[in-house]
């Protein structure tokens, strides 16, 4: 929670400006909540609308939990590692 603002700022800038595609990777993240899938729907919402796509890097723990148990893995196009995260983006 205490680093959300920060990752707004930062992502949603790069999603309006940078490539189209973005990998956000959640392999060392401990924590994640209601803010942090607010802040990926904000990022899929941005890049799709510039014809783009995210695909989410959560190998496990509680970020995948979380994910999954909110329905939001397949929504984010969420796979086990950075190499999975290319070949989905193409």
């Amino acid at each position: 929670m205490s680093t959300t603002p920060e990752l707004v700022d930062t992502a949603l800038h790069a999603a309006e400006s940078g490539p189209s595609r973005m990998v956000v990777d959640l392999s060392d993240t401990s924590f994640m909540g209601a803010a942090g899938l607010h802040v990926l729907e904000q990022l899929q919402e941005t890049l799709r609308h510039r014809g783009g796509d995210l695909a989410v890097v959560a190998p496990g723990g509680i970020p995948l939990r979380v994910l999954e148990v909110t329905g939001m893995a397949a929504a984010f196009g969420v796979v086990p590692s950075l190499e999975a995260a290319r070949e989905r983006l193409g």
